[in-house]
């Protein structure tokens, strides 16, 4: 292998290594927020295909594998393969993306994915590319090698094993190219396949020029000449077959699908004039098999209709696709699509139309953008009229299906009555018959009860809530009921879960017709608005509790002066102790003090006189002594003047 080529691969290598550290953040930083939504799922396969490729890579350019060896072979054409799917896994992950993207949810995060997936989708094209074209010459030595080695070749011998292409993933077969009695017969399964044969044909050819010393050389260059040619000229042929049958198999499904929704709708408005011809003239309530038959008609037709109007709502999206193709991703609902198709299917400019009257503010605002980006490529006056014809036939099936229900609703308190009690009528008949009758509804799990009535595309086309409530609960039927819409956000889950939990045990109730008063259904229904109550009462408030006594461990404290101090000042004084003591054999005299008795033990009235309070005695510095006994000897009359015979007063 060139040693240009090897240091290209390794550069790709340390890039990988790089994306591969890159990506494992990205998923470790958003997997708890976005962890279950299907484009992190997406991201997650690609991580895991990717990992898969690090490993081949490794074991394939290492410097114990030679070149030459039949397994490096093998495990080139391996990395191709797993390329091709990553590429493949990457183109199905920004898809998911940019859906997200163009609806303005998680903008930061679907920023940073489409940057990501976008680098690792040049790096395995790169790597798809460099691996095609050693593929290329292991395989060209290969052919040389066996041309050299053979002596005489006859015409008939000579075949090309396109190795080189290997679309098992795709599902696609690519068969030998043959020359059986001077016939080329080229054995592919697509143009695309034929293609890659004309360009490993043409390599081959150019590199026989160059090699015209080997023996046999001048026999295969002149019909590798000839299969040059051949390919050059039936190539475009055989593209533009293949978009003729592409276009003729897809006419012939469309074709086949209407002829069968018409034979359906046919076959609905026998089914629909015959129901309400019964209900005009009276159903026989008192007769009860029959009355019951005929609701059980009633509901098994409104889930034909809901067919109907489904494959009608497929068919317009299909005509009116190269108009504004991004319309059908952005409404999901059926009716609200057919209504805005019927707006603007004469109109020119789309965003001059107004939609606010039949979609959110939210919703017509992304039309309006959508429609400013779009070509806006104009279709027929038949089609137009097609699409017409369509939409009147779905808007008179769903007008139908509305006079249905409300007849069912009037019926509900007779078929489901503890259900009816539970909910409204209306969200009993939709519940019913969504589940195509009231036994299926019986035999449901709760947890499925909860999700009846959500639109299984949103997922599909990328739309998704950062709410408390994930989008199925919130488009489901359960959430539409009083209970449900009377409490704050954060109960909505807990609503739900006890509401579907008891539409299953009324439903089972109705199905045995044990109770037909709706006893059950009243019953329950307070039961689950006295819980929800008592989950939004504030917490009670704190106690006031004491504090607690404190623990007096002793304490070893240091002597000295001021210790001393404290503990004279705290001690037990006489009479403390006297209380504490008592005389044996004699009682003691007790006063009451706040309901309780206190003995006073030596300090009653008997042993009172006997007690002789003793002083401290004070330490007294010699100092104070001294002066003590000086003032003893003077008394206050003495004075310093005295009296003699002689001079009388003198000092």
């Amino acid at each position: 292998m060139n040693e240009n080529l090897r240091d290209k691969i390794l550069t790709c290598i340390h890039t990988l290594n790089q994306e591969i550290l890159f990506l494992d953040r990205i998923i470790y930083k958003f997997k708890n927020q976005h962890g279950r939504l299907d484009y992190f799922y997406g991201l997650l396969y690609t991580k895991k295909n990717v990992k898969y490729f690090q490993d081949a890579l490794n074991i394939t350019f290492n410097d114990y594998i030679l070149i030459d060896s039949n397994s490096f072979y093998a495990n080139i054409l391996d990395l191709k393969r797993i390329s091709r799917r990553i590429i493949w896994q990457i183109g199905v992950t920004g898809q998911y993306i940019s859906r997200i993207l163009s609806h303005g949810f998680f903008l930061p995060f679907t920023l940073l994915i489409l940057s990501c997936i976008s680098r690792l989708f040049c790096l395995f094209q790169n790597f798809n590319y460099n691996f095609n074209i050693i593929s290329n010459i292991l395989s060209l030595n290969k052919k040389s090698n066996t041309i050299l080695k053979s002596n005489n070749i006859e015409f008939k011998s000579l075949q090309y094993d396109s190795v080189i292409i290997n679309e098992e993933d795709e599902g696609q077969v690519i068969d030998n190219l043959s020359l059986e009695n001077g016939v080329f017969n080229p054995t592919v399964s697509d143009s695309s396949n034929l293609y890659q044969n004309y360009i490993i044909i043409s390599n081959t050819t150019s590199y026989i020029k160059d090699k015209t010393h080997f023996s046999g050389g001048k026999i295969f260059r002149p019909i590798l000449l000839i299969l040059n040619r051949f390919l050059k000229a039936t190539l475009s042929d055989l593209f533009l077959q293949d978009l003729a049958e592409l276009k003729q198999e897809y006419s012939n499904t469309n074709n086949i699908e209407i002829q069968k929704s018409q034979e359906d709708k046919d076959e609905l408005e026998k089914n629909l004039s015959k129901i309400f011809n019964t209900i005009n003239n009276g159903i026989n309530i008192k007769d009860e098999n029959n009355y019951y038959r005929v609701i059980e008609d009633i509901i098994h037709t409104l889930g034909n209709i809901d067919e109907i109007i489904e494959v009608l709502h497929k068919n317009v999206i299909n005509l009116y696709r190269p108009k504004f193709g991004e319309l059908s991703s952005i409404i999901i609902n059926p009716i609200q699509y057919l209504e805005v198709v019927k707006r603007c299917i004469r109109v020119s400019d789309i965003t001059q139309v107004q939609f606010n009257d039949i979609l959110p503010n939210s919703i017509a605002m992304t039309i309006s953008i959508a429609a400013s980006t779009n070509t806006n490529a104009n279709i027929s006056n038949d089609t137009c009229i097609n699409i017409e014809n369509l939409i009147d036939d779905a808007f008179s099936l769903f007008k139908k299906k509305s006079e249905l229900l409300k007849f069912v609703e009037l019926e509900m308190d007779k078929i489901a009555p503890n259900l009816s009690s539970l909910v409204n009528p209306n969200l009993a008949a939709m519940l019913i018959c969504s589940t195509n009758g009231l036994r299926n509804l019986a035999e449901m799990p709760s947890q499925n009860i909860m999700l009846l009535g959500n639109n299984r595309k949103s997922r599909k086309y990328g739309l998704y809530t950062t709410g408390v409530l994930r989008i199925e609960l919130q488009q489901s039927y359960l959430s539409k009921c009083d209970i449900v819409l009377g409490v704050p956000e954060l109960f909505k889950k807990k609503a739900l879960r006890l509401l579907s939990s008891k539409c299953s045990l009324c439903a089972r109730l109705d199905l045995a017709k044990s109770n037909k008063d709706g006893k059950y259904g009243k019953n329950w229904r307070d039961y689950i608005i006295n819980i929800l109550n008592k989950s939004q009462e504030p917490p009670p408030p704190p106690l006031k509790k004491p504090l607690p006594v404190p623990e007096e461990l002793p304490k070893s404290r240091r002597g000295g002066k001021r210790i001393r101090k404290i503990k004279e000042k705290f001690k037990m004084s006489k009479y403390s102790k006297n209380m504490n003591r008592m005389i044996f054999g004699e009682p003691e005299e007790e006063y009451m003090v706040e309901g309780e008795s206190v003995g006073l033990g030596l300090l009653s009235s008997e042993n009172i006189g006997k007690m002789r309070s003793i002083l401290p005695i004070k330490n007294k510095s010699k100092y104070n002594n001294n002066n003590t006994q000086l003032n003893n000897n003077i008394n206050g009359t003495s004075t310093s003047i005295s009296f003699t015979p002689y001079q009388g007063m003198q000092l």
